[in-house]
C-alpha cells in the first residue's frame, strides 16, 4: 500500500469516533485490540530524543487519540513518535490522563514510588526497615540544617522551598482520595508540595515544612493522575468518559489532556510499528531536525513510511500527511507560519510541559530524596 493510501486509511480511523461495539467487562467481543485497530490511533512518543528504550525499561506508554479526543498537543520534547499496530500490542492498564507511569510501581500500573501508603519508596516501606528509616531521618535533618540552618524550625520552612519546586506548578494532581485519606466518588485535587510533605512527615514523625500556597487552577495546567488505582483495559469506555469530562471541564485546561496506555515491552519493537511521524509544531524552530530524526528512525525500522502529524487548530485535512510529498520550501514555509495564531506565552508553556515530560522526573527532587542514602 502506498504512503498516501496509508495516510488516508489512518486518518479515516482517526475520524471514527463511534463507541459502538466497544469491549467491556460484560461483553469483550470484539477484543480491545480489534476495536482499537479500526477506531482511533495508538501513538507512542519517544523520550528523550529517539525511539529506543533504556537498559532498565520494563514497559512503555502510548496514547489513544481520535477526533473527539484530539491530538491537542503531543506530549513530547523530541516531536517524533511511532504509530503502533493495535492488533499486536499487549496493553496492561490504562489511565484517563497522564499518570506519570515512569514513576509508578508494578511496571507502570501500581502506586507512585513515593506514595506514602503503598509506594516502594514511600513512608510505609521505611517503617518496615528501622535502619533504613533512621538513615532517611538523618539525611533529611542534614539536608534541612545545610539549607535552612540548624536553629530554623521545620514549620517555618515553606514546602515549595524545601522541595525546590518551581513557583508555578503546571501539574494539577488529581485522584479520588480526600484530605482525610478516605475514598471519594468525586475527583479531588492535590498539591505536590503537600503530598511530598505527607510522605516525609510519616518518616520523620512530624511535618518537614509548611504548605501555604493554595492550589493553582491556571487554565494552562494539565491534570496528572496521582492515586494508586489503574484501570483495566476493558474499562476503556469508563476511562474515555473520564477523559472527556476533563476536556469539557473549564476549570482544567482542555488542551493539555491525553490518556496513557501502559504496554508490555515486546521482544522486538519494529514489528509493532506502522510508521514514524513528526509533529507540525514550529514554535521551537526545530521542524527540520524533527524531520531528519523521523527519517533516520524510519530507516532503522526497515524503511517505514514517514508522516507529518497535523495538530493545528484550523487544519481541516487528514491528520497525517506523507513526508515525501512535502518539499523543503513547503517545510520552511510551515516553520515560519505554523502557529502564528497562538500567543508566545502559550507556546512557551507548551515547551515547558514538553521538556518536563521528556524527563518525567524532577532530578533536583530525586537527588535530595531519601532514596539516595540507601
Amino acid at each position: 500500500m502506498s504512503c498516501p493510501h496509508i495516510a488516508s486509511s489512518l486518518s479515516t480511523q482517526y475520524r471514527n469516533t463511534s463507541f459502538d461495539g466497544i469491549p467491556t467487562r460484560s461483553s469483550s467481543s470484539p477484543s480491545l485490540n480489534d476495536y482499537l485497530a479500526s477506531h482511533g490511533l495508538l501513538l507512542t512518543m519517544c523520550f528523550p530524543s529517539s525511539c529506543s528504550f533504556g537498559f532498565n525499561a520494563e514497559f512503555f506508554s502510548a496514547s489513544w487519540i481520535q477526533q473527539d479526543l484530539g491530538p491537542r498537543i503531543i506530549p513530547s520534547a523530541s516531536g517524533v513518535g511511532l504509530i503502533l499496530d493495535p492488533s499486536l500490542v499487549d496493553i496492561q492498564c490504562i489511565y484517563p490522563t497522564d499518570a506519570g507511569t515512569l514513576s509508578r510501581d508494578k511496571k507502570g500500573c501500581g502506586p507512585m514510588f513515593f506514595d506514602p501508603h503503598g509506594g516502594s519508596k514511600g513512608a510505609a516501606s521505611y517503617k518496615k526497615h528501622p535502619i533504613k528509616r533512621h538513615l532517611a531521618q538523618k539525611f533529611l535533618t542534614d539536608y534541612k540544617n545545610l539549607n535552612f540552618g540548624r536553629n530554623t524550625r521545620w514549620e517555618d520552612i515553606d514546602c515549595m522551598e524545601f522541595f525546590d519546586l518551581p513557583p508555578i506548578q503546571f501539574q494539577r494532581l488529581w485522584g479520588y482520595t480526600d484530605e482525610d485519606g478516605n475514598n471519594s466518588t468525586s475527583v479531588q485535587y492535590y498539591q505536590l508540595a503537600a503530598l511530598s510533605n505527607e510522605n516525609f512527615a510519616a518518616i520523620m514523625g512530624h511535618d518537614v515544612c509548611s504548605v501555604d500556597l493554595e492550589p493553582d487552577v491556571d487554565r494552562r495546567q494539565f491534570p496528572l493522575y496521582y492515586d494508586a488505582k489503574s484501570w483495566d483495559p476493558l474499562d476503556l469506555k469508563e476511562v474515555i468518559d473520564l477523559e472527556m469530562g476533563f476536556i469539557q471541564n473549564h476549570t482544567t485546561s482542555r488542551d493539555w489532556i491525553w490518556n496513557e496506555f501502559v504496554i508490555s515491552l515486546p521482544v522486538e519493537l519494529p514489528p509493532l510499528v506502522l510508521g514514524v511521524f513528526y509533529v507540525n509544531e514550529s514554535y521551537t524552530g526545530k521542524l527540520h531536525k524533527r524531520r531528519e530524526a523521523a527519517q533516520r528512525q524510519a530507516k532503522t525500522f526497515g524503511d517505514l513510511p514517514v508522516f507529518i502529524l497535523h495538530n493545528e487548530k484550523n487544519w481541516d485535512g487528514d491528520i497525517f500527511e506523507c513526508d515525501k510529498n512535502i518539499t523543503e520550501g513547503e517545510l520552511t514555509k510551515r516553520t515560519n507560519t505554523g502557529h502564528q495564531s497562538e500567543s508566545r506565552d502559550d507556546w512557551q508553556h507548551i515547551a515547558m510541559i514538553q521538556k518536563h515530560l521528556a524527563s518525567r522526573r524532577d532530578l533536583r527532587f530525586e537527588k535530595m530524596h531519601v532514596v539516595s542514602v540507601v
